[in-house]
């Protein structure tokens, strides 16, 4: 979610032509709301692309949220050769290719606006929302099915004693 709000600022920023040139740790603070704030863009400069058109810093600024973005998942820096799954595997391999393609190398690869970064984390989140609800209603409904297959041990064992108890009393009766 602070990432969400970050690439939003971004994007925000991007509209009015500014760069905030490099968001890193020491650029972003969390409020008394828990909100994530940008400080730097007072010192952000006007972009030369145009509205609308993505200026070669945007790249820039998006690889360095994706760095914070690592960080804020693994305890780490950034590291090309594992993903955040990689280092915890509690982690969702959702995020990888999201992290990933922050980091990208190639051009062709990296995110153009970080309003699209913005929304695959949402689309991102919405999965494990809804990963998250069927988990806990899968835990909820499993008492209640161990208790039915349990209820079925104990009506099979009965009827089991019920069956025999009729074998002997009918084979006592042939005598």
């Amino acid at each position: 979610d602070l990432t969400v709000q970050i690439a939003d600022a971004l994007a925000d920023g991007y509209a009015n032509e500014l760069v905030d040139g490099n968001p890193g740790a020491d650029t972003i603070i969390i409020n008394a709301k828990g909100n994530a704030k940008l400080l730097d863009f007072g010192l952000a400069k006007w972009t030369s692309a145009g509205k609308g058109r993505p200026a070669p810093d945007h790249q820039g600024d998006i690889a360095a949220l994706g760095n914070v973005l690592y960080e804020m998942l693994t305890g780490r820096l950034p590291d090309r050769t594992a993903t955040p799954s990689d280092l915890d595997a509690h982690l969702p391999k959702e995020l990888d290719a999201i992290v990933q393609r922050t980091q990208s190398p190639y051009l062709n690869e990296q995110y153009q606006v970080s309003a699209t970064l913005a929304a695959e984390l949402r689309s991102v989140a919405a999965i494990l929302d809804v990963r998250a609800k069927t988990a806990s209603e899968v835990a909820v409904a499993a008492p209640k099915g161990a208790r039915t297959q349990e209820a079925l041990v104990w009506i099979a064992a009965i009827a089991t004693i019920a069956a025999f108890a009729w074998l002997l009393w009918t084979v006592s009766k042939i005598k």
